[in-house]
């Protein structure tokens, strides 16, 4: 995942955990849940509308 090690996402996890707060966490995280499909969604959208997907590439 992102080319992080379990190790790497553990420290990342308790860094959160200390700077945000354990009652602040779910809240931030699902934030950031809910930004990063808005960006699928709109990046989904743009290449639909572009047609980028269509260009044919050469042999």
């Amino acid at each position: 995942m992102f080319g992080l090690g379990f190790g790497e996402i553990l420290v990342i996890a308790i860094v959160l955990l200390v700077v945000v707060g354990p009652r602040e966490l779910p809240r931030l995280l699902r934030s950031m849940g809910r930004g990063i499909n808005k960006l699928r969604t709109m990046s989904t959208e743009l290449r639909a509308q572009s047609g980028i997907d269509e260009i044919p590439t050469r042999p």
